[in-house]
């Protein structure tokens, strides 16, 4: 999932939850850091990363369910998320009791799933774009940029299909695209 392709608001509560469990991951364990509480603030914020890896694995599934799944470096970081957490999953329920592994694992991707799932299913994960929107006739996006708008199919967030992009010269192109590009006529 491009995160450049998404809202500004996504994109910043990503980077201040990445920074928070790089922070708790490197930062914080580190020898030199000393202060009272350090074993609290280190399993809150690994609480906290555990429930985050949960609801951003569950908005992955929502996402590549509904705007459809291109391989490309964005997937495979997306799977890297995945299976951090579900590492995570299998190495702690070595160590903590089931309901605990429950509380802060299963629960979390399971609200998380079902909210993303209500808001964002299908052509609604369109939302989450600020330059698209979705038209009444089904499997055709709108999207609105700064050098035109393009009507047509959508995959994973890039014209992918038929469709139609006019710029804001005037010229156009009608017809086929794959992964975000013109697919050329031979």
């Amino acid at each position: 999932m491009n995160l450049g392709l998404l809202l500004p608001e996504i994109r910043l509560v990503f980077w201040i939850v990445l920074s928070i469990i790089l922070i708790n991951a490197y930062l914080l364990p580190a020898k030199f850091i000393q202060f009272k509480g350090k074993d609290y603030v280190l399993a809150a914020g690994n609480t906290f990363m555990v429930i985050s890896y949960a609801i951003i694995t569950s908005l992955y599934i929502i996402f590549y369910s509904s705007a459809g799944l291109i391989i490309n470096f964005d997937f495979f970081v997306s799977l890297l998320i995945a299976g951090t957490f579900l590492y995570l999953t299998y190495e702690y329920s070595k160590v903590l009791p089931k309901k605990f592994i429950y509380v802060i694992f299963i629960i979390p991707l399971i609200i998380s799933f079902l909210v993303f799932y209500y808001l964002y299913n299908g052509e609604k994960i369109y939302k989450l774009s600020p330059h698209c929107r979705i038209t009444d006739k089904p499997n055709i996006i709108y999207c609105e940029y700064s050098n035109g708008n393009y009507t047509g199919e959508m995959k994973s967030f890039r014209r992918h299909g038929h469709g139609e992009y006019i710029w804001n010269s005037g010229k156009t192109y009608k017809g086929k695209w794959k992964k975000g590009k013109k697919v050329k006529k031979f």
